[in-house]
């Protein structure tokens, strides 16, 4: 009786968090009004990453946001707290590195690897650590060389 009770509760506290979640991601996406594509691609400009990238992780991140269509992806998001990635619940990253470099047509590499370039990219579990993670591993796959961030 006590179990069904408590997983009575989680399942309430659940949909309780979920519409909460919610609700403030469709609030963040109104403030953000003024973000779009352009301005995402117009920040790695500089660094030289290929729209492509670009395209494919802003189109791509909002589907693992709380149910939000067309939530405007900004650089520094926490991909954990906004997009789930590598929260229960949710995707972990390496699923999602294999889903973003399968739809740029890339492989990921062994776990050494992928460990090596994410040594390269002094992230702190943001949007743009993806981005530059997706980069290096199109140069290399692309040149055949080992890169290193620029």
């Amino acid at each position: 009786m006590m179990a069904t009770a408590a997983l009575a509760l989680a399942a309430v506290w659940h949909r309780v968090e979920v519409a909460y979640r919610r609700m403030v991601f469709r609030r963040l996406a109104r403030e953000r009004t003024d973000y779009d594509m352009a301005k995402f691609k117009g920040y790695f400009e500089a660094e030289g990453i290929p729209d492509e990238i670009c395209e494919v992780v802003y189109r791509s991140l909002p589907k693992e946001s709380w149910g939000v269509r067309d939530f405007p992806v900004q650089p520094e998001d926490d991909l954990e707290e906004i997009y789930r990635i590598g929260r229960m619940g949710g995707l972990m990253i390496d699923q999602a590195l294999l889903l973003l470099a399968e739809e740029l047509g890339l492989s990921l590499p062994p776990d050494d690897e992928v460990a090596e370039i994410s040594g390269q990219i002094p992230g702190k579990g943001q949007v743009q650590d993806i981005v530059r993670f997706l980069h290096v591993l199109k140069q290399r796959q692309t040149d055949g060389a080992p890169k290193a961030l620029s």
